[in-house]
């Protein structure tokens, strides 16, 4: 198909229904919460998600992330955040299958809602910033600037674990799931100081009987 055909058709293809559409632009000129900015696009989002969730059954091991479609386009709910690789687009929440990567379900950061949930998080694992509210303001027993790959330092309370790990540089995380010791170790590509050559090393990811505590 060439473009001077494909491009009409785009400009006259529509997803939505035209009442529906108008009673949404309704709310948008009033900024009600209720007003929903994906408005035009939802039919075929909506498919995009069912086919992710019924051609699929995951593993038990789920993981959240939060990417960045990269995008031009002059629209409201387009997002910039500087330490992503893509840093102009749209946000996305995406659920994936940890094992093979698959895409379970996901939607799209259309802006701060204004509706309150009674949802949360249960038996969730993931990085934080250490700005954010509630996380421990201590700076007792951190992580030196010149600790060895791999030195932890964590902090309990309840059923909820704070950690810091140094991997290339610290790392910081909340967990429901995990201990603070074990032996698990990653396996991390280092240069061999003896040779000038990069090879792969095994760097501790738990708390060894020698870690202190925040």
């Amino acid at each position: 198909m060439s473009r001077y055909r494909f491009m009409p058709i785009l400009w006259n293809l529509r997803l939505s229904d035209p009442d529906e559409d108008e009673a949404n632009q309704r709310l948008k000129t009033i900024n009600s919460p209720n007003c929903d900015r994906l408005f035009k696009t939802k039919p075929l989002y909506n498919e995009h998600c069912l086919a992710c969730k019924a051609f699929y059954a995951p593993n038990i091991n789920i993981s959240i992330d939060e990417p960045i479609v990269a995008s031009k386009a002059r629209i409201g709910i387009k997002q910039y955040i500087k330490d992503k690789p893509t840093k102009w687009g749209y946000k996305l929440f995406v659920i994936c299958d940890s094992k093979t990567g698959y895409t379970c379900d996901f939607f799209i950061h259309a802006g701060k809602s204004e509706r309150v949930t009674d949802n949360g998080l249960t038996l969730a694992c993931g990085t934080v910033r250490e700005n954010c509210r509630g996380f421990p303001k201590t700076k007792e027993n951190g992580i030196p600037r010149n600790a060895t790959r791999g030195t932890i330092q964590w902090i309990r309370d309840r059923e909820l674990l704070f950690v810091k790990w140094k991997d290339t540089r610290e790392v910081t995380m909340l967990s429901m799931i995990h201990s603070a010791c074990g032996n698990d170790t990653v396996q991390r590509k280092a240069k061999n100081q003896a040779t000038g050559s990069f090879e792969r090393v095994n760097v501790p990811i738990h708390c060894s009987s020698r870690c202190k505590r925040l």
